[in-house]
């Protein structure tokens, strides 16, 4: 299964998010929330659809960074897919901190989005869904190009969660070019990776995930991500409980 979705900011402040949606056969919109520490986006997400947040990181302290965005987003953590888009020569341990600290406070681990050279400088905490931007060709303009096409690029560790093939997508409703996207998986992915159980305080310290229990179900991918955020414990537990 794969998701069609596109990605948006200030700069398409004018669109109509969910008439693009139906016209492109869309499953989720990703939008810009929050950059370096100064900058809240007032993008709003379109009723009934999936949707992701990111932060733009720049180059203050990342747990700072991270408060901020975190602090701004109160109402979508939890429901959507947190997003860390980084594009400005942070180092992978920045990287590493920001996610950490997310994770620290909210319970979830969430996507990292950048180039696959930027991923292949070392390991970004493999906990992380990637979301890897890289073009084929200029002026892609099918937002099912990512669904009828391999992605090309190889990344050395972790997850590949979705794939942004063009900034040139044409999709009616709207007059100018979108970002497309491709998500790997289904709603219940989707979904999944948006999950996690907030920590009761605001210490910094997450609390342990409750093991799942019974054998579990879903898709490899499902089940990947589920790992990934403790549903089915450490050690001995999850060895149990997967089986």
């Amino acid at each position: 299964m794969t998701m069609r979705f596109i990605d948006i900011s200030g700069w398409q402040g004018d669109i109509d998010t969910a008439k693009v949606a139906r016209n492109g056969g869309l499953g989720a919109v990703i939008v810009k929330a929050t950059e370096g520490t100064g900058f809240v986006s007032d993008e709003a997400v379109a009723a009934g659809l999936r949707f992701g947040f990111y932060h733009f990181a720049r180059n203050g302290s990342p747990e700072v960074e991270c408060d901020f965005f975190i602090e701004h987003t109160k109402g979508y953590q939890g429901k959507g897919i947190p997003v860390l888009d980084w594009e400005d020569g942070q180092s992978i341990d920045w990287v590493n901190r920001w996610v950490k600290r997310h994770h620290d406070k909210t319970g979830v681990w969430p996507w990292v989005y950048g180039n696959a050279w930027r991923f292949n400088q070392g390991t970004v905490n493999v906990n992380c869904g990637r979301w890897i931007a890289g073009y084929p060709s200029n002026g892609i303009t099918d937002i099912a190009y990512g669904e009828k096409n391999k992605m090309p690029y190889t990344v050395n560790n972790g997850l590949v969660a979705a794939w942004q093939f063009s900034s040139s997508v044409k999709i009616s409703g709207y007059s100018g070019a979108l970002d497309g996207n491709v998500f790997y998986g289904d709603e219940a992915a989707w979904d999944a990776y948006a999950g996690g159980k907030p920590s009761s305080s605001d210490s910094g310290e997450s609390k342990p995930s409750k093991p799942s229990t019974g054998s579990p179900t879903g898709s490899t991918l499902d089940l990947a991500v589920k790992v990934m955020q403790g549903r089915y414990g450490n050690g001995d537990a999850r060895k149990k409980a997967l089986g």
